[in-house]
């Protein structure tokens, strides 16, 4: 199951009627509508797909106004999803300045999802390319984001991350990683590290062993 709260919440449909508020699964964008902020004009986007032998991908995404075009948005790597399957794409307010951004899932596996990324410019109208991560969970509240990247079976092998915006970029706050040891079979590293004056430094490192 994809790991993402919203997925599971939301329906199957198409957007070109409905200016729609959160990420959601879409067949194809002709357009998609999105309000970026309460009380502004929705704002268009289209899909530029290519047909790989392995299904289509999403090559651009045209941003609109009115029918002009305002920016095109390239994604630079994608899987392919087979014809019947829909993208994973929509608005979401990743930064906390009260506008939202723009998501496109670009690879999903049975645990674990990543997406290419775009932070809105209200001032300049734009969209800048954030880069590609697994799936943020957005805590509004403390004004954080967080990814969880699972490895192997069981939960043993994995990767969290807390991350804050410091200004206009995005700064790791802290990292836990659990990785086989190279040198002891059946056990794993676990280790703890936390920003401070500017480096994530290691707070907890230790050797566990694989439950049996």
């Amino acid at each position: 199951m994809l790991a993402y709260p919203l997925a599971a919440a939301l329906a199957l449909q198409t957007l070109a009627s409905v200016p729609h508020a959160g990420p959601q699964y879409v067949e194809r964008c002709d357009p998609c509508s999105i309000v970026l902020h309460n009380g502004t004009p929705a704002a268009d986007f289209r899909f530029e797909l290519e047909t790989v032998q392995q299904g289509r991908v999403v090559k651009v995404i045209v941003f609109e106004r009115g029918g002009h075009t305002v920016q095109r948005l390239d994604v630079s790597s994608m899987t392919p999803l087979a014809q019947d399957e829909s993208f994973f794409f929509g608005g979401q307010d990743i930064n906390f300045d009260g506008w939202l951004d723009l998501l496109l899932i670009t690879q999903k596996g049975s645990t674990n999802a990543k997406a290419e990324y775009w932070l809105y410019d209200p001032a300049a109208d734009r969209f800048r390319d954030l880069g590609e991560f697994p799936m943020f969970r957005v805590d509004a509240l403390h004004y954080r984001l967080s990814t969880y990247v699972s490895n192997g079976p069981a939960g043993l092998d994995f990767e969290k991350r807390d991350y804050a915006f410091k200004g206009n970029y995005l700064v790791v706050m802290s990292e836990e990683t659990r990785k086989p040891s190279s040198s002891r079979p059946g056990w794993y590293v676990h280790t703890v590290r936390r920003l401070e004056n500017g480096k994530l430094v290691v707070v907890l490192r230790q050797t566990v062993k694989q439950p049996p």
